[in-house]
């Protein structure tokens, strides 16, 4: 064998995986694999390469060059490949009916491939759950669990045949397919830069791309996705300047092209940009869309809080609690730390800022006991944005202390007509927090996402109390 085939001579096999030797166990992440391939003539083939969703039995057709490895001899190095559509009832049933398609046994897969024939895989994938629902035995719940599976397994497939070559991984390819579905090849080869949009490569990174893939250097495509790509970089603010964001934009833009780019098209990328809604312009401040609704949901609940007042509970009372506090736990609170829960019964907001040792928590600790004496029926919570501060919190505090998103509920997962809803904040003003006193800790941490999460979930006459270092 080795005297006739060179090593990078091109090759098409269609053959059957005998057997898979690495990885093993096969996962759903599973994206390059070693593997005997049978041929024509009972001739196994050792074949290696990035492929997904491939199984021992499975029937499959690859492209690839010959290499002639120096340990285990000549093997083909795959570039691409691709699972025939099964053409006969047996292929058909053998695949409706394995651990690959959801909501599909054995008996429901015979009775599917009686009811379409031969071609039965390549009729579902066309004409989706309506083809099945004629058939009876098939609930609809089950026939969308089918189309899903079926689309999924040969749409992932696809991308990975089409963009494999440039990158594109198994996790990419699935992240492609929930976003674009059968239309993500089509779309990643007019605009490779939705690869940078999606968060799957830098820029850097989806400008080769678009090289090897012949993108003109003015597209623009290449614009938007530098204008998006500088704006994520920006620490601290939510917004840029138009004018800075222009400058910064054509700096790295003509850093890695021979054109020129000028002035204009960054202008025009911005206006696409505006009218794709990927970006809000207002009044010379460029944000992002996302961060943008979060400031204004934030300002809206701060300008709520302020104007909404609670109970009104008289200085004298409050007083009267300091001292009582005081005496029981033998401590004298400074003016400052009077002052600041005097404030805290006047509005329904406020923010404690102080550097270390300056008697923040002892503020926290006083403020807590004196809400509950006041308001025995209510309940607090004290948190903060991570695991590490909330437990320095409960542990300096001597009270129980969360997470801001465990308060939240914030990425639990829950069924809704058998499906998982999508990871977020369950907790919102429809849904708000039943801790009428909120105190987060270490709020300097805080992005504004998760200030606005948290703003939308206090309840009505509730009060917030902000906690952080001067910055």
């Amino acid at each position: 064998m080795q005297d006739v085939i060179q090593a990078k001579d091109k090759v098409r096999l269609k053959g059957t995986i005998r057997r898979i030797l690495f990885p093993r166990p096969i996962t759903a992440n599973t994206d390059f694999m070693i593997a005997i391939l049978i041929g024509n003539g009972d001739i196994e083939i050792t074949i290696k390469g990035a492929m997904c969703g491939i199984h021992e039995k499975d029937e499959i057709i690859i492209e690839g060059e010959w290499i002639n490895d120096k340990k285990y001899g000549m093997q083909v190095q795959v570039t691409g490949w691709e699972r025939p559509i099964p053409s006969t009832k047996n292929q058909a049933i053998d695949l409706l009916s394995s651990s690959l398609i959801k909501g599909c046994g054995p008996k429901t897969a015979k009775l599917i491939v009686e009811a379409l024939g031969d071609g039965a895989i390549e009729t579902i994938l066309h004409q989706k759950e309506a083809c099945l629902y004629m058939i009876k035995g098939i609930r609809k719940k089950n026939a969308a669990k089918i189309v899903e599976s079926l689309s999924d397994n040969f749409n992932v497939q696809n991308i990975i045949k089409h963009l494999s070559q440039y990158g594109v991984t198994v996790k990419m390819a699935i992240k492609l397919h929930k976003v674009y579905g059968g239309n993500a090849v089509p779309i990643v080869q007019a605009n490779p830069y939705e690869l940078a949009n999606l968060s799957m490569v830098g820029f850097d990174q989806a400008d080769t791309i678009a090289l090897n893939m012949r993108i003109a250097e003015d597209s623009p495509f290449r614009c938007q996705a530098a204008v998006l790509h500088i704006m994520r970089k920006y620490d601290g603010h939510c917004y840029t300047e138009k004018d800075e964001l222009i400058r910064d934009s054509l700096l790295m833009l003509n850093k890695r092209s021979k054109a020129i780019l000028s002035e204009s098209d960054v202008e025009s990328a911005l206006y696409y940009l505006n009218k794709a809604e990927k970006i809000v312009s207002d009044s010379g401040r460029i944000y992002l869309k996302p961060i943008y609704e979060h400031e204004r949901t934030a300002a809206k609940r701060i300008a709520e809080l302020v104007v909404d007042k609670g109970p009104v509970v008289s200085k004298s009372r409050i007083a009267h609690e300091i001292i009582k506090y005081q005496t029981k736990n033998k401590i004298i609170l400074n003016t400052k730390q009077q002052e600041a829960i005097y404030k805290l019964f006047e509005s329904n907001i406020l923010i404690l800022t102080g550097g270390p040792g300056t008697g923040k928590t002892a503020v926290i600790k006083a403020v807590s006991h004196i809400y509950q004496q006041l308001f025995p029926a209510d309940s607090k919570a004290l948190c903060a944005p991570t695991g590490r501060a909330s437990q320095h919190l409960a542990k300096t505090s001597g009270m129980k202390a969360k997470t801001v998103h465990r308060l939240l509920n914030w990425g639990v997962k829950t069924k809704d007509e058998g499906e998982d809803t999508p990871l977020k904040a369950k907790k919102d003003e429809l849904n708000p927090l039943s801790e009428e006193l909120v105190i987060p800790d270490e709020w300097s941490m805080a992005d504004i996402e998760l200030a606005s999460s948290l703003l939308r979930a206090i309840p009505r006459k509730g009060k917030v109390l902000f906690v952080g270092d001067p910055d």
